[in-house]
């Protein structure tokens, strides 16, 4: 006895063609059910990708915010300090292995590490000694002269003119690079840098001027220590001086008269 089939055709038992149609037409079915899930698989990852991006962004404005303001009066002796608690911060909330401050020494010959943060079990790079610009020249030229970011998921993306600065990358184990010239006046003082070690990275367009912010506040609170530190200096050599001399210091403000 025939059965009804789909609307095309009845399926007889032991009928090849229609066992052949009906094959072709759950084929047909399952293919479309794949199309729609792998559809809202990935409309799901880009929902998941924009959340966790919206955090990100989240993340490090609240970080911006918290380091502003514990920088606005901050006392000289505690801005080191307080500069690597922050590099650490960026370093677990982003989960990188390194972040790093960088002051480009005099001459623009060198630069010289002056703060770091690490995960946990990375290696640290050589903090406190001059690094010469003869082991990074591709990034040294990039930062210094063209005040240009270096950013890499992978070594491999940078042009040939880079081969020396891979061998260093290769050496300090960095998979993907992000460093970030910071201004001062007319010239880069210093540079931002945050390496991934343990895997490759990429990373978003939002984090260059976030990290671009956070490093012009430290070099802007290391600015203000160093001229509050040499003023203090100061104050303390002529108070030696005069103490010894035994003289004093007046001062007379020619407008209104008065005398300190």
């Amino acid at each position: 006895m025939p059965k009804e089939g789909n609307g095309k055709r009845p399926v007889v038992d032991g009928d090849p063609e229609a066992k052949q149609t009906l094959d072709a037409l759950i084929q047909e079915r399952t293919d479309e059910l794949l199309r729609v899930t792998e559809s809202l698989v990935r409309e799901v990852n880009e929902r998941e990708k924009i959340g966790e991006t919206v955090e990100e962004q989240l993340r490090f404005e609240r970080l911006l915010s918290d380091v502003s303001a514990r920088f606005v009066s901050i006392a000289p002796e505690r801005l080191d300090g307080e500069i690597e608690n922050a590099l650490k911060r960026v370093v677990e909330s982003f989960q990188v292995d390194r972040c790093g401050l960088l002051r480009v020494m005099p001459g623009k010959t060198s630069w010289l590490i002056t703060h770091a943060a690490y995960s946990e079990n990375i290696p640290p790079v050589p903090a406190g000694v001059e690094l010469p610009r003869s082991i990074n020249p591709w990034g040294y030229d990039m930062l210094m002269e063209k005040r240009e970011v270096v950013c890499f998921a992978k070594p491999e993306y940078t042009p040939a003119e880079a081969e020396v600065d891979r061998a260093t990358w290769k050496e300090w184990g960095i998979r993907s690079n992000l460093v970030i010239p910071v201004v001062v006046g007319d010239d880069v003082a210093y540079v931002i840098a945050i390496n991934s070690v343990k895997s490759e990275r990429v990373w978003p367009e939002e984090f260059i001027p976030r990290l671009r912010l956070l490093g012009e506040i430290f070099v802007n609170a290391l600015e203000r220590g160093s001229a509050e530190r040499a003023l203090r200096e100061s104050e303390e050599r002529l108070s030696l001086a005069t103490t010894s001399a035994e003289t004093g210091i007046w001062i007379m403000d020619r407008g209104t008269g008065a005398v300190w």
